[in-house]
């Protein structure tokens, strides 16, 4: 399918974002989140914000899955190269040096976001 930057989802049958390619797949209603989910949304992408507070979802408000997973790079930061969890700051598969360039860019609550999600068994 040739997709063009002009074309809609009339054009193809469906809607297609020609600017955003990433794959968001389903939402997942607030409350069917883990507490790591909720803790990785709450810290890299809950916006608005009353009395400098950031306002939680409601129970019943979706959030899709690249809203409450960490990408790859933050994963990096706090594993070893077998998967294993690594919160120090020697050994890292992505190097010492550029591990702790990235950890300095987070705040306290979004290391401890990153380790929760990474240290919880999610069936």
């Amino acid at each position: 399918m040739n997709i063009q930057a002009n074309d809609s989802w009339e054009d193809h049958g469906e809607w297609v974002d020609p600017v955003d390619p990433i794959e968001w797949g389903d939402p997942v209603k607030w409350t069917d989140l883990s507490e790591g989910q909720r803790s990785i949304f709450m810290e890299f992408y809950s916006s608005p914000m009353v009395n400098n507070l950031k306002i939680m979802p409601r129970n019943d408000d979706y959030i899709f899955p690249v809203n409450y997973t960490p990408t790859s790079m933050h994963i990096s930061a706090f594993t070893y190269e077998d998967g294993s969890l690594n919160i120090s700051d020697a050994g890292v598969g992505m190097g010492i040096m550029a591990t702790r360039v990235i950890r300095d860019g987070f705040t306290d609550g979004q290391k401890n976001a990153i380790i929760l999600w990474l240290t919880e068994d999610i069936d």
